[in-house]
């Protein structure tokens, strides 16, 4: 409780004032990026249990690709009855998992997963990075993928108040 508060009071405002790297990025249209032909746009599509809320470019020409989810009203969920937490945490992760997969032309395939062509300014394919922020059994979770310099994918997802953004930059900076 007592870090949090820390957290919130300290951390925050002074990477606002001290400045940050990962906080300024370049937006990247959903349109033109070619995503959407693929994925809904949560800007487009406002009752999907899964959408593209966005993709920017870090300082780091990371591609981020944000995502966002409702597992506590997925119609796909509600038919095979998933109602536990760690259930639809499980397929939170195997949801990004299959997101890198066929964004990142670098992932070893090997479900064979059809790519999914997206074009970025100012960064490179090779390089993304799944932001997912999903709601389960009322709790808000934040979750990121992407693939390491060696080749495999690292995943993180955990219950916070934390944008996906924010905790994965916190993760980076904890490795």
């Amino acid at each position: 409780m007592m870090i949090g508060i820390f957290f919130r009071a300290f951390v925050f405002p002074s990477m606002f004032i001290m400045g940050s790297s990962y906080l300024s990025a370049h937006e990247i249209d959903l349109q033109s990026s070619g995503i959407t032909d693929y994925y809904p746009s949560c800007k487009l599509e406002k009752k999907t249990s899964l959408c593209i809320d966005g993709i920017s470019i870090d300082e780091e020409k990371r591609a981020l690709i944000e995502v966002k989810s409702d597992f506590d009203s997925a119609p796909e969920l509600l038919v095979h009855n998933l109602k536990d937490t760690s259930s639809k945490v499980k397929v939170a992760t195997s949801v990004m998992r299959n997101l890198i997969e066929r964004l990142n032309p670098r992932a070893d395939n090997e479900l064979q997963y059809k790519q999914v062509p997206i074009r970025l300014e100012h960064a490179s394919s090779k390089n993304i990075v799944i932001l997912m922020k999903v709601s389960i059994n009322g709790s808000s979770y934040a979750g990121f993928s992407y693939i390491n310099d060696d080749g495999s994918i690292i995943m993180g997802i955990k219950e916070t108040i934390l944008e996906p953004d924010d905790y994965f930059y916190s993760e980076l900076v904890s490795e």
